[in-house]
């Protein structure tokens, strides 16, 4: 992960490497691992310190299935964190999430409320 600030903006890179199973006793691949990478980039600006509204776009990259080359897989947000007490933080949020190199791709619009807790 890497973080920059500059003003009231703060730029965040992360990059992932994930593990899962899909398809689990329904197709012949259902029992081998997907390994994908997942690059996110996102800009905050920070309002006050505690409300930060945010853009975010993640890409999924598979590393292990030789019929997808480069992204399979986009997600694209929209958000809001609000620290409303000390380490108690409250995220909402509005995404799409794109599919891409597929027969039927699928596109998903999701909301969601997340909390956090640092300690």
């Amino acid at each position: 992960m890497y973080r920059k600030k500059f003003y009231q903006f703060s730029i965040l890179a992360r990059t992932r490497i994930q593990s899962q199973y899909a398809d689990v006793n329904s197709s012949e691949t259902g029992h081998l691992a997907e390994y994908y990478s997942r690059n996110k980039l996102t800009l905050k600006y920070n309002i006050t310190s505690k409300i930060a509204p945010y853009l975010s776009a993640e890409a999924f990259i598979p590393l292990n299935n030789p019929e997808v080359k480069g992204i399979d897989n986009m997600r694209y947000s929209l958000g809001l964190e609000w620290e409303f007490l000390k380490n108690s933080t409250l995220d909402v949020f509005y995404m799409i999430q794109q599919q891409y190199q597929a027969k039927d791709p699928e596109r998903d619009f999701v909301t969601g409320i997340g909390y956090s807790y640092s300690f």
